[in-house]
């Protein structure tokens, strides 16, 4: 990808440093949640120990992608992918799936994930260049000052 494409080239300095934090905080996030979900898996309640919960692979796909965009919430979904197949299904630690349940289960897995992360991609493009268009914070109020007498309020009274 140019450099030009990428989403934080054309951020000031301090919102660019914003941004690589939380890409770097969502990495972290799509690696080491996935595989902290069987843990929780197994502590949860006997009723629940039982079936896979899905939400659970989801959960770290959801917050990495909100945080980074593409990028970490295809980690998380490759990672929650992996360890879904490996903890998840028949026969269990192994990278095989042998029943049409589990493979429907996996897919969905998959499909919602990457779902999520490309809309996620989606919603961090638009504010970005929300953010460029109104020049930051203050370039968004020097706008609603500007367009604060439109209108048929003027000063609190009605005109």
């Amino acid at each position: 990808m140019s450099r030009a494409g990428r989403p934080d080239y054309d951020l000031p300095t301090q919102a660019r440093s914003f941004y690589l934090r939380r890409r770097k905080t969502a990495n972290l996030f799509a690696v080491l949640f996935p595989v902290l979900a069987p843990t929780v898996l197994s502590l949860l309640p006997q009723p629940f120990g039982n079936c896979p919960l899905i939400m659970l692979f989801l959960f770290p796909v959801i917050v990495s992608a909100w945080l980074g965009g593409l990028g970490p919430g295809l980690r998380a979904t490759g990672m929650s992918a992996i360890v879904f197949c490996y903890f998840m299904l028949a026969p269990f630690h192994g990278l095989v799936v042998a029943t049409e349940s589990g493979a429907l289960e996996w897919i969905l897995l998959i499909f919602c994930s990457l779902s999520i992360s490309l809309m996620s991609e989606f919603m961090l493009y638009l504010r970005q260049r929300r953010h460029r268009l109104l020049g930051g914070e203050d370039g968004l109020r020097q706008k609603a000052k500007a367009c604060s007498g439109i209108g048929p309020w003027r000063g609190g009274k009605r005109t």
